[in-house]
């Protein structure tokens, strides 16, 4: 089941890091993002961890991004 599991991660993980900007330049490190995401959701048995996560990463982009050009 950990192969089955590390698999679903990693094609779920590309996929996540591939559709999101800035593309594949950014690949390596939304891939790892994801990654962290998978782990959040085997740990905890809920999306809802992972889904935090990401609303937080994006909040914290945004804002460093609004203080960066304001």
């Amino acid at each position: 089941a950990g192969a089955r599991v590390l698999f679903a991660a990693g094609v779920s993980s590309f996929v996540f890091a591939v559709i999101h900007p800035p593309g594949f330049l950014g690949v390596p490190v939304l891939g790892t993002l994801a990654a962290a995401f998978c782990v959040a959701r085997e740990v905890n048995g809920s999306l809802l961890p992972g889904m935090v996560a990401h609303g937080l990463h994006n909040l914290a982009i945004t804002l460093l991004l609004a203080l960066a050009f304001a």
